[in-house]
């Protein structure tokens, strides 16, 4: 039985992917920034600002998944918020590679990445192969997976996953949009056309489980459903899962949200179009292949 351990296990990804790999007879570890109440998994502490973890954490780890970072979209972009997003990322990776290096090296890493790293690209589709953009995400982006590339060598297969918006009731940009959804407005963004590229929480969970299951699978992968939708066709969809006997549709103008939100409006705004034809190449098959059947899953 393989162990397997994970940072960043507390997190909306990383509860889901836990208690999935148990189901699948793994064993679990996580390693946090402090234990909670009740652990359900065994629970190491690390300080990735000072650098520090302990090493029965790694004690014959056979995989490693990182899903550790600042939330991007929790708090405005100061510069000190934009150096914690960034710093997060690339200290976690820092700290894992001293960790393989001096404590134990494990056969497979596996890291999220974001779809970010092609910032703002109107209709083109993107695939792997594709430059960063310009943006601070896009940099950002870039610092992190060069990290990330910088702690495995040949001895571990490596595969990143660059994560689109992750549909989950439970928290994340979907948790956000259903309040006003409740109150009968479904909530789209300026311009409208925007290209939004997402994942069901399950099918990326199955991802990382795929990864795992099939050696072939190394290098980076876009991990998103195949069929993006544009934002004013996403807040559509969620009016068809709608009960009540109205709703309309509130387009919020790019004005209010760069006043609002500042330069993290981007995140809303920005138009990324991206392609899972890589991964579906390699044998993975999407339960949720378009947004009315995920949006159904997860609140109809």
């Amino acid at each position: 039985m393989k162990t397997i351990l994970i940072a960043g296990g507390t997190g909306l990804v990383g509860q889901l992917l836990a208690q999935t790999l148990k189901d699948e007879g793994y064993n679990i570890r996580l390693i946090s920034r402090s234990k909670p109440a009740n652990p359900i998994f065994p629970t190491f502490l690390w300080n990735v600002e000072k650098g520090v973890a302990y090493g029965n954490a790694f004690k014959e780890v056979d995989i490693v998944i990182n899903l550790a970072g600042t939330g991007v979209a929790d708090k405005l972009w100061t510069e000190r918020r934009k150096k914690e997003i960034t710093e997060s990322r690339v200290k976690s990776n820092q700290l894992l590679a001293y960790c393989f290096k001096n404590y134990h090296r494990p056969a497979l890493y596996l890291s999220a990445g974001a779809i970010g790293f092609y910032g703002d690209r109107d209709n083109e589709i993107l695939t792997e192969e594709h430059a960063a953009g310009d943006d601070f995400l896009s940099k950002s982006c870039t610092a992190w997976e060069n990290a990330v590339f910088e702690t495995a060598d040949h001895e571990t297969r490596l595969v990143l996953f660059r994560i689109g918006i992750v549909l989950s009731p439970r928290g994340g940009a979907l948790q956000k949009m259903l309040l006003p959804w409740k109150m009968g407005i479904s909530t789209s963004f300026n311009p409208g056309n925007q290209w939004y590229s997402w994942i069901h929480e399950k099918d990326l969970v199955r991802l990382f489980l795929f990864a795992i299951q099939n050696e072939q699978v190394e290098g980076i992968y876009n991990a998103v459903a195949p069929n993006p939708e544009k934002m004013y066709d996403f807040a559509k969809a969620m009016n068809a899962q709608s009960k009540l006997p109205w709703r309309m549709v509130w387009s919020i103008p790019r004005k209010l949200l760069t006043t609002a939100m500042g330069e993290m409006s981007t995140v809303l705004t920005h138009s990324t179009r991206v392609s899972s034809e890589k991964i579906m190449s390699a044998g993975f098959q999407f339960t949720f292949k378009k947004m009315d059947e995920a949006l159904k899953n997860l609140i109809g």
